[in-house]
């Protein structure tokens, strides 16, 4: 007898429908410390909080879970290019849409960089 009771499977992401995962095998791979960040200027919207290996943020223009770009992260003292890969995004009733970002290819200065950056910034 087949079982018509299917529910939906979970989202790794708390409160992101899975129709709104990535496809890609990084789905909230946060093993790293995120800080929630302030004084940090990021050309593709404002950042909430920071890891070495990836940031979530609100964003100006629509990003699809999946797609990878590049993004400028300002800090006071430095700045960093990398590129950025979608894994989740969330669009609240008031229309503004955050998404978490996996970064990709980063050297091992690119993340000694970003990790400075988030406990430098970091709001407490």
């Amino acid at each position: 007898m087949a079982n018509h009771n299917h529910q939906p499977e979970p989202s790794p992401v708390d409160g992101v429908p899975a129709s709104e995962m990535a496809s890609v095998d990084q789905t909230n791979s946060r093993t790293e410390d995120r800080f929630a960040v302030h004084d940090l200027w990021c050309d593709a919207g404002q950042l909430r909080d920071l890891s070495r290996i990836g940031a979530s943020l609100v964003v100006k223009d629509d990003w699809a879970p999946g797609a990878t770009r590049p993004i400028t992260i300002r800090g006071i003292a430095t700045d960093i290019t990398l590129d950025a890969t979608c894994v989740w995004r969330s669009i609240q009733s008031d229309g503004e849409t955050t998404v978490g970002l996996h970064f990709e290819h980063l050297t091992a200065q690119q993340e000694d960089t970003l990790d400075d950056m988030s406990q430098s910034h970091a709001s407490y």
